[in-house]
């Protein structure tokens, strides 16, 4: 597979709340995207995510801030065009630490590279033996929001993409990870 320099394509980035904990997402667009298009494409699907999600994200879920770097350019520029909010429908006080650290990532594949979108937060049952999540993946056929979203991500007038700048594909499962390095926050009480 070769390799390609970060800034091979453009890129949106939308910051965002989630259980009292700061994170952000990225989209990527083909090579060439003009900033208008990666700014409201990116925001489109983001915002279609978690509307799709919207009952498994945390009450105080807010998106933060948005910024782009057009292609080969490591300068990212603000924009006000934020994804479109919701109103999440699991009580922050509810999430235990680990919960509110629990990684749900959309991946696919482009021409030459993988694709990820992540999205911190959703509320998975992976205490119980037969919850959602509990085997680290969700497929989209147990939940309607996950295969809203993927059908989303896979829709091409989004036209997200790899690295490489080609179309991604999106599969229809996504993984459910507490996030390693804010674990150790947590177990050292500096993240809770």
């Amino acid at each position: 597979m070769a390799d390609y320099a970060p800034n091979y394509s453009p890129r949106y980035v939308a910051s965002y709340m989630a259980a009292g904990i700061r994170h952000s997402v990225m989209t990527r667009g083909p090579r060439g995207f003009s900033a208008s298009d990666l700014v409201t494409n990116g925001a489109a699907v983001l915002g279609d995510i978690v509307n799709n999600l919207d009952s498994l994200l945390p009450t105080d879920f807010a998106w933060i801030s948005a910024m782009y770097a057009l292609t080969d350019s490591d300068v990212f520029l603000p924009t006000g065009t934020l994804p479109a909010s919701i109103i999440g429908g699991v009580p922050t006080s509810s999430l235990t630490p680990v919960e509110r650290i629990t990684a749900t990532t959309f991946i696919g594949r482009s021409t030459n590279s993988r694709v990820r979108i992540t999205i911190y937060c959703p509320d998975w049952d992976q205490e119980a033996p037969s919850g959602l999540g509990e085997r680290g993946v969700v497929q989209a056929s147990e939940v309607g929001g996950i295969a809203a979203s993927i059908t989303a991500l896979n829709n091409p007038i989004h036209q997200l993409s790899g690295v490489d700048g080609t179309m991604a594909t999106f599969y229809p499962y996504v993984n459910v990870k507490t996030n390693d390095a804010l674990l150790r926050k947590v177990r050292r009480g500096l993240l809770g």
